[in-house]
Protein backbone atom coordinates (compact mmCIF):
# COMPACT_ATOMS: atom_id res chain seq x y z
CA UNK A 1 0.00 0.00 0.00
CA UNK A 2 2.73 2.39 0.34
CA UNK A 3 4.23 1.59 -2.84
CA UNK A 4 0.95 2.74 -4.37
CA UNK A 5 0.98 6.21 -2.44
CA UNK A 6 4.60 6.90 -3.31
CA UNK A 7 3.69 6.24 -6.82
CA UNK A 8 0.33 8.43 -6.74
CA UNK A 9 2.74 11.09 -5.04
CA UNK A 10 5.50 11.14 -7.73
CA UNK A 11 2.79 10.92 -10.39
CA UNK A 12 1.53 14.21 -8.74
CA UNK A 13 4.19 16.08 -8.60
CA UNK A 14 5.49 14.95 -11.82
CA UNK A 15 2.18 16.91 -13.53
CA UNK A 16 -0.06 14.02 -13.82
CA UNK A 17 -3.11 15.29 -12.32
CA UNK A 18 -5.74 14.45 -14.67
CA UNK A 19 -6.36 10.73 -13.84
CA UNK A 20 -9.31 9.86 -11.43
CA UNK A 21 -6.55 8.61 -9.05
CA UNK A 22 -4.91 11.69 -9.05
CA UNK A 23 -7.91 13.96 -8.83
CA UNK A 24 -9.46 12.21 -5.87
CA UNK A 25 -6.33 12.84 -3.79
CA UNK A 26 -6.15 16.51 -4.50
CA UNK A 27 -10.17 17.06 -4.57
CA UNK A 28 -10.23 15.72 -1.11
CA UNK A 29 -7.47 17.67 0.13
CA UNK A 30 -9.01 20.97 -1.64
CA UNK A 31 -12.93 19.80 -0.13
CA UNK A 32 -11.61 19.04 3.71
CA UNK A 33 -9.53 22.26 3.57
CA UNK A 34 -12.39 24.30 2.48
CA UNK A 35 -15.27 22.58 4.48
CA UNK A 36 -13.64 21.41 7.36
CA UNK A 37 -14.33 17.92 6.89
CA UNK A 38 -15.08 15.60 4.04
CA UNK A 39 -18.10 16.32 1.54
CA UNK A 40 -19.07 13.50 0.29
CA UNK A 41 -21.42 15.16 -2.06
CA UNK A 42 -18.97 17.56 -3.98
CA UNK A 43 -15.94 14.90 -3.51
CA UNK A 44 -17.30 12.91 -6.68
CA UNK A 45 -18.70 16.03 -8.68
CA UNK A 46 -15.43 17.79 -8.19
CA UNK A 47 -13.86 14.44 -9.39
CA UNK A 48 -15.36 13.93 -12.94
CA UNK A 49 -16.31 17.89 -13.06
CA UNK A 50 -16.73 18.59 -16.90
CA UNK A 51 -17.39 14.55 -18.07
CA UNK A 52 -21.00 15.31 -18.51
CA UNK A 53 -21.51 11.17 -19.27
CA UNK A 54 -19.70 10.38 -16.08
CA UNK A 55 -22.32 12.87 -14.04
CA UNK A 56 -25.13 11.90 -15.83
CA UNK A 57 -23.99 8.41 -14.10
CA UNK A 58 -23.75 9.48 -10.69
CA UNK A 59 -27.63 10.61 -10.83
CA UNK A 60 -28.44 7.33 -8.99
CA UNK A 61 -26.09 7.93 -6.18
CA UNK A 62 -27.18 11.63 -5.91
CA UNK A 63 -30.99 10.36 -5.21
CA UNK A 64 -29.94 7.53 -2.80
CA UNK A 65 -28.05 9.75 -1.10
CA UNK A 66 -31.02 12.13 -0.67
CA UNK A 67 -33.44 9.35 0.11
CA UNK A 68 -31.33 8.20 2.99
CA UNK A 69 -30.36 12.26 4.09
CA UNK A 70 -27.28 12.01 3.30
CA UNK A 71 -26.93 15.68 1.34
CA UNK A 72 -25.48 17.66 3.96
CA UNK A 73 -27.32 21.13 4.41
CA UNK A 74 -25.08 24.06 2.09
CA UNK A 75 -25.07 26.72 4.73
CA UNK A 76 -24.45 24.60 8.31
CA UNK A 77 -21.15 25.25 10.18
CA UNK A 78 -19.74 22.56 11.68
CA UNK A 79 -18.03 22.70 14.60
CA UNK A 80 -14.52 22.58 14.61
CA UNK A 81 -14.19 24.53 11.16
CA UNK A 82 -12.30 26.91 11.65
CA UNK A 83 -9.58 24.51 13.54
CA UNK A 84 -8.90 22.89 10.45
CA UNK A 85 -8.80 25.35 7.96
CA UNK A 86 -6.46 27.29 10.05
CA UNK A 87 -4.07 24.11 10.09
CA UNK A 88 -4.31 23.99 6.20
CA UNK A 89 -3.55 27.21 5.73
CA UNK A 90 -0.40 26.56 8.51
CA UNK A 91 0.62 23.92 6.27
CA UNK A 92 3.10 24.80 3.59
CA UNK A 93 1.74 22.52 0.59
CA UNK A 94 4.71 20.04 -0.35
CA UNK A 95 5.86 19.70 -4.60
CA UNK A 96 8.19 16.84 -3.67
CA UNK A 97 6.68 13.28 -2.14
CA UNK A 98 8.17 11.74 1.03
Amino acid sequence: MEQIIRLRRLSISAGLTTSIGARHVTQFVEVVAEEGRLNETQLPLRMIWGNWRAMLRLLPMAWGMLRHGKMPRPFHRWPGRDEIRSIFCRTPKRTMPE
